[in-house]
């Protein structure tokens, strides 16, 4: 009687033991592999060809402060940035569609509550038959090198800022100076017989040279008493009609010939709690943009009105409109719509900044409504107090 079993060469038996044999290197090589990945100061992780995590190394629980038994399948969802959540979701399912290395900047949460830039990126491993078995991925801290290209992008913008600022302020100071300089060597001039009216011509252009120069310098300053806080707003009752009035009597005195500048308001409106002289400033800037940018001339309106406790002035022109891209940029310092003066139209690009600031200071809002090239309104809102003016 045979005792015990005969093994056949390349039977089941051997068989198994082979797969034994592999499983036990296979945990070995995994045990390792861990042990590798808890070393590294990279946060890694594993996940399914689905994407779903199935390892995260130590780093990743002593930085992100999750415990273990709350790391589930998206635990990285949880500490990525909202603002950069959609688009490493949106890299990640791409990668998981297309089988090609994942790779995207986001910002993680660490245990302290801040959040710090890290490189995300992983490949996959694929069978013998070519199917993706499993994604590998490592997230490196890239924070210093982000604040570093982000400080450097700043000083390039600032340094790119001067340049426009020291070219436009260039300009605007030339063509007056020119202006005056050459008015002035005219006048100087011993050989030639200036008549009274030529006289007067001359001393008007080096007046109102004069007087675009004096302006220049004062937004200029105005605008670094704005930046940096100094200026003063005296919050007073004052009459919007009446300050609509003054300051359209006043445009009236140097208006173009093809211009009619036109005052629609209601017999009665509550008086407003504004600094009475920079929302002159505001009223005046806006109504000689519209003059300035209605080359062809036509109506301009100024309309009063008032609502849910505020009072609004609205100047509308028939000009060269504002694109709708560029609405809001026209609030900003030293922007202009003419960067190029190609039709013409100078200035500093301070005029719309100081409106904006000036308003905001008093809890009033700006803004323009437009369509490119059918004109624009501008809107101006600051806040009322009773009693009304008859």
């Amino acid at each position: 009687m045979a005792i015990g079993h005969e093994i056949e060469p390349g039977g089941s038996t051997q068989g198994q033991l082979h797969e034994q044999e592999l499983a036990v290197l296979e945990r070995a090589n995994e045990a390792r592999y861990r042990q590798l990945a808890d070393a590294m100061p990279q946060i890694v992780w594993t996940a399914a060809a689905d994407g779903s995590a199935t390892y995260f190394n130590r780093r990743w629980f002593e930085y992100t402060g999750i415990k273990p038994d709350e790391a589930g399948p998206n635990a990285w969802q949880l500490v990525v940035h909202p603002d950069d959540l959609a688009n490493a979701v949106a890299a990640r399912e791409a990668s998981l569609r297309s089988g090609e290395t994942f790779e995207v900047e986001y910002r993680f949460r660490g245990r302290d509550g801040r959040y710090r830039w890290h490189l995300g990126r992983a490949v996959p491993l694929h069978d013998e038959t070519g199917r993706i078995e499993l994604w590998i991925g490592t997230a490196t801290d890239i924070h210093d090198r982000k604040v570093i290209e982000e400080q450097l992008a700043q000083e390039q913008e600032l340094e790119s800022m001067r340049q426009d600022i020291v070219a436009t302020v260039s300009h605007e100071l030339r063509a007056p100076l020119a202006a005056i300089y050459g008015a002035a060597l005219t006048l100087r001039r011993g050989d030639v017989e200036l008549g009274t009216q030529l006289r007067n011509k001359l001393l008007d252009i080096v007046a109102d040279e004069s007087s675009r120069l004096s302006e220049i310098v004062n937004d200029l300053l105005l605008a670094s008493q704005l930046d940096s806080g100094k200026l003063r707003v005296n919050i007073e009752l004052c009459d919007p009609r009446k300050i609509a009035r003054a300051e359209i009597d006043s445009a009236r005195t140097h208006l173009p010939e093809n211009v009619e500048l036109v005052l629609k308001t209601p017999r009665s409106l509550p008086s407003v709690a504004v600094d009475a002289g920079q929302l002159r400033q505001v009223i005046a800037n806006l109504i000689d943009n519209a003059i300035k940018y209605s080359p062809k001339g036509g109506r301009v309106t100024v309309t009063l009105g008032a609502r849910d406790h505020q009072v609004w002035f609205a100047v509308n022109d028939p000009g060269l409109g504002v694109p709708a891209a560029e609405q809001e940029r026209i609030f900003e310092k030293f922007y202009r719509l003419d960067p190029h003066r190609e039709r013409g139209i100078g200035g500093t690009g301070l005029g719309l900044y100081i409106c904006r600031e000036l308003v905001r200071r008093v809890n009033g809002q700006i803004w323009v409504e437009s369509d490119a090239g059918k004109g624009s309104t501008f809107f101006v809102e600051v806040p009322q107090q009773q009693p009304a003016y008859a």
